[in-house]
C-alpha cells in the first residue's frame, strides 16, 4: 500500500513527464520562466541524474560574458500591495553604503500599503481558522467513510491473524504437553530412584549420629549427676565456710582485735603467764564474768560452748587431761614472786584469756571450712564443664539427626509428586501424541483456507484506503498552505513596519547600483526588486538554443565556457527562459549559465558554451567571429595568454589552438 508521500510524488512526476512531452511534441509549450537576472539569494535546483554525455549529444552556443547582479527586495511575498516612489535618490554606477536612502516614498502609499497587508493578513487568519476547522470535520467525515468500506477487510484481516495465532498455539500447546508427558516418563524413574538413593544416605547417617548419641546419653547422665552432687557439696561447704567467718568475725569483735591501740593490763599479763592448772579443765573454778555484747553468729561456734557464767570447750578437755607442754614448763619454773591479785579484775582476765582461746580455735576451724569451700568450687567448675561439653555434644547430634529427618521428609514429597506426575503422564501420553498428529496434518490445510478467506474480504478495502489517503493529503497540502500563507502575511507586515518606518527604502549592503528599477512618479509592487547591485565575483552568459536542444538540458547541468582570449572556464546552467517565437516549428529559449567561483573571465568578453560536452574534442571547440568584432589582434593580445578557470580537456593544446574566425558556418 502507498503511502501518502509517494503517491505524492507519483503526481509529481508524472505532471513533469507531461510538460516536457508538451514541449517536444507541441514546439510551443510553456516552460517555467527563470529571470535572467540571478537572484539576491540564489538557489541551484536539484540536479537530475543523466547518463554520461555523448560526442553526438554535445551542444553548443555563443554569447557574452556579463556581470551578474545581485537582485534586492523587500523580502515581502504574495502580496499585492504597492508604493509610490516620490523620489529616486541613487542612479546606476553610484557607490552606495549599507543604510543609504535610495527612494523616497509618498506618505499616501504607504499607509494604503500598510492597510492592504493588514487586510491580507485578517484575510489570511480568517482563512487559516477556516482550514482548522474544516480539517478535522473533513479528515472525521474521509476516516468515517474508510472505515464504513474497509470494515470487511479489517475484520477480515483481524480474525485472519487470531485464527493463525491460534491455529499456532494449538499446535505448539499440543506438542509441549506431548514433549512434557514424553519426558516424564523418560526421565523420572531415574529421578525417584536419585532421590531414594539420598534417603538410604541420609538414614544411614542418621543412624550413625544415633549410635554415638546413645553413647554420648550414658556420659551426659554420669555427668550430671557429678555435676548435681558437686553443686551440693559446694554449696554445703560455703554455708559452712560463711558461718565459721561470722564467728571469727563475732570473736574478734570482742577481744577488739581490730584495734591498733589495744594494751594487755597487767593483769591479763599475769594470767597469761601464771594461769592455774585447772584452767582447761571443766572450768568449774572460773569466775563468773561478763560475755561480749552481741548475738553470736549463726549457726553458733563449734569450738566451744557457753554454760552459765562458764565457757567449756569443745576438746574434750577435762580435770584429768594431761598437762600441756605450756604447764608442764609452769611447773618447772621456779615459783614466782606472787603479786598482788584483784579478784574482780583476775575474773576479767580469765574471760579474756578463755574468749582468745576460743578464737584460736575459731580461726583454726575457719581455715580448714575455707579450705574445704575452694576444694568444693574447683570440684564443681570441673564437673560443670565437663558436662557442659556432654550436654553441647549431645544437642549437636539431636540438631544433626533432626535436619537429616526433615530433608527425608522433604524428599519423601518430592517422589510423591514425581510417582503422581509419572502416573498421569503414562495414562496421557497415547492421547495426546494422537492430537498433536492430527493437528499437525490440518495446519497447513486450515492456515491456506483462511488465507484465502483474508484476500477475497480484504481486497474490498483497498480502494477505499487510497481514497482516505488521497482526501487526507489535500486536506493537509490545504492546511498547510493556509499556515504559509497567515505566516508569509504576518511576516510582510512585520518587515514593512521595519523596513518603512520613516518613509525611505535604504540600501541593504556596500556596493556599486546596477541598476535603479523603481521610478520617480510611478507605483511599484512590494515583491519586486527595487534595486541591482554588480556582483564582481561572478560572471554569466546568457545563450539561446531551440526547441530541440533545451529538451536535453536541465538546470544545475555542468558546462563548459570556452574563449579564445581566457581559455577554459567551468559553469553550470542556473536558469532556463522562453525567448524568442518566430513559430510553432521555431521556438527558442534562453539559457544562462553562471561561471564557477575563480573562473578568469572579463564583462563583455565572447565566450563558447558547450553543453553535454563530456566527450568533445580538441577540434570541435568554436569561437564565434562576431564576438571578437571591432577588436584588434594586438588588443586581443594584449590581454596576455588566458589564466584557466576550470579543468582542460583531454589533449587540448593552448598553443595550437584553430582558427574559428575564418571558418564558415555549416
Amino acid at each position: 500500500m502507498k503511502t501518502r508521500n509517494e503517491i505524492l510524488k507519483g503526481k509529481r512526476l508524472t505532471a513533469g513527464i507531461c510538460a516536457v512531452l508538451l514541449i517536444a511534441g507541441s514546439s510551443v509549450g510553456l516552460m517555467t520562466t527563470f529571470s535572467a537576472k540571478n537572484s539576491y539569494t540564489q538557489e541551484d535546483k536539484s540536479q537530475t541524474e543523466v547518463t554520461s554525455p555523448k560526442k553526438d549529444d554535445t551542444i553548443s552556443a555563443g554569447g557574452t560574458v556579463s556581470s551578474s547582479q545581485l537582485e534586492a527586495t523587500l523580502g515581502i511575498k504574495n502580496s499585492s500591495a504597492k508604493l509610490t516612489v516620490e523620489e529616486v535618490l541613487v542612479s546606476s554606477g553610484e557607490s552606495v553604503s549599507e543604510g543609504t536612502e535610495l527612494y523616497k516614498l509618498t506618505d499616501e502609499s504607504i499607509e494604503k500599503a500598510k492597510k492592504t497587508l493588514q487586510s491580507e493578513l485578517s484575510s489570511a487568519s480568517n482563512t487559516l481558522l477556516d482550514k482548522k476547522t474544516s480539517y478535522n470535520v473533513e479528515q472525521n467525515k474521509a476516516k468515517a467513510l474508510l472505515e464504513s468500506e474497509t470494515l470487511l477487510g479489517e475484520t477480515a484481516e483481524q480474525e485472519f491473524n487470531d485464527s493463525v495465532s491460534s491455529l499456532d498455539s494449538a499446535l505448539q500447546e499440543a506438542y509441549d504437553e506431548y514433549t512434557k508427558a514424553s519426558s516424564t516418563v523418560a526421565n523420572t524413574p531415574s529421578q525417584i530412584s536419585q532421590y531414594q538413593a539420598q534417603i538410604n544416605s541420609l538414614q544411614a547417617e542418621i543412624d550413625d549420629l544415633q549410635y554415638e548419641k546413645d553413647n554420648i546419653q550414658n556420659e551426659y547422665n554420669s555427668a550430671k549427676s557429678a555435676y548435681d552432687s558437686a553443686s551440693k557439696s559446694y554449696d554445703n561447704a560455703r554455708s559452712d565456710y560463711k558461718s565459721a567467718e561470722g564467728v571469727v568475725g563475732y570473736f574478734e569483735k570482742a577481744l577488739g582485735i581490730n584495734d591498733e591501740n589495744s594494751k594487755l593490763s597487767p593483769m591479763e599479763e599475769y594470767v597469761k603467764t601464771d594461769i592455774p592448772a585447772d584452767s582447761h579443765g571443766s572450768g568449774e573454778n572460773m569466775p563468773d564474768g561478763e560475755m561480749p555484747s552481741g548475738d553470736m553468729p549463726e549457726g553458733g561456734f563449734s569450738g566451744g560452748r557457753f554454760s552459765g557464767g562458764m565457757i567449756m570447750s569443745s576438746r574434750s578437755y577435762d580435770s584429768q587431761a594431761p598437762a600441756t607442754e605450756e604447764t608442764e614448763k609452769q611447773k618447772q619454773e621456779p615459783e614466782k614472786q606472787e603479786v598482788a591479785i584483784d579478784p574482780e579484775e583476775y575474773a576479767s582476765a580469765k574471760v579474756t584469756e578463755a574468749l582468745k582461746e576460743l578464737y584460736d580455735q575459731a580461726c583454726e576451724e575457719y581455715e580448714q571450712k575455707r579450705s574445704d569451700c575452694e576444694k568444693a568450687e574447683g570440684t564443681l567448675k570441673e564437673t560443670e564443664s565437663t558436662y557442659s561439653d556432654i550436654s553441647r555434644q549431645l544437642s549437636e547430634y539431636s540438631s544433626a539427626i533432626e535436619e537429616r529427618q526433615s530433608s527425608i521428609k522433604t524428599i519423601e514429597k518430592e517422589i510423591s509428586l514425581l510417582e503422581s506426575s509419572l502416573s498421569q503422564a503414562k495414562s496421557n501420553i497415547t492421547k495426546l501424541r494422537s492430537e498433536y498428529n492430527s493437528l499437525s496434518l490440518s495446519y497447513e490445510s486450515d492456515k491456506l483456507e483462511l488465507q484465502n478467506s483474508y484476500d477475497t474480504n480484504s481486497a474490498s478495502g483497498e480502494n477505499a484506503e487510497y481514497h482516505y489517503e488521497i482526501t487526507c493529503s489535500t486536506l493537509e497540502d490545504e492546511l498547510e498552505e493556509a499556515q504559509t500563507a497567515y505566516d508569509t502575511a504576518k511576516e510582510n507586515l512585520s518587515i514593512f513596519e521595519t523596513e518603512l518606518a520613516d518613509g525611505y527604502i535604504n540600501a541593504d549592503r556596500d556596493g556599486i547600483i546596477y541598476s535603479a528599477e523603481w521610478q520617480e512618479g510611478r507605483s511599484a509592487g512590494l515583491t519586486s526588486a527595487y534595486v541591482y547591485y554588480i556582483d564582481e565575483t561572478s560572471y554569466v552568459t546568457t545563450v539561446e538554443l531551440d526547441q530541440n536542444d533545451v529538451t536535453k538540458i536541465t538546470i544545475g547541468d555542468s558546462v563548459m565556457i570556452y574563449s579564445s582570449e581566457t581559455g577554459i572556464a567551468n559553469g553550470k546552467i542556473t536558469a532556463i527562459s522562453e525567448g524568442t517565437v518566430n513559430s510553432l516549428a521555431d521556438v527558442r529559449f534562453n539559457v544562462t549559465v553562471s561561471a564557477d567561483e575563480g573562473a578568469s573571465l572579463y564583462s563583455g568578453e565572447s565566450v563558447n558554451v558547450y553543453f553535454n560536452s563530456g566527450n568533445i574534442s580538441m577540434n570541435e571547440l568554436s569561437d564565434f567571429k562576431d564576438s571578437s568584432e571591432g577588436e584588434s589582434g594586438e588588443d586581443r593580445g594584449s590581454r596576455g595568454f588566458p589564466g584557466f578557470g576550470g579543468d582542460m580537456p583531454e589533449g587540448f593544446d593552448p598553443s595550437n589552438i584553430p582558427d574559428f574566425i575564418n571558418r564558415k558556418e555549416n
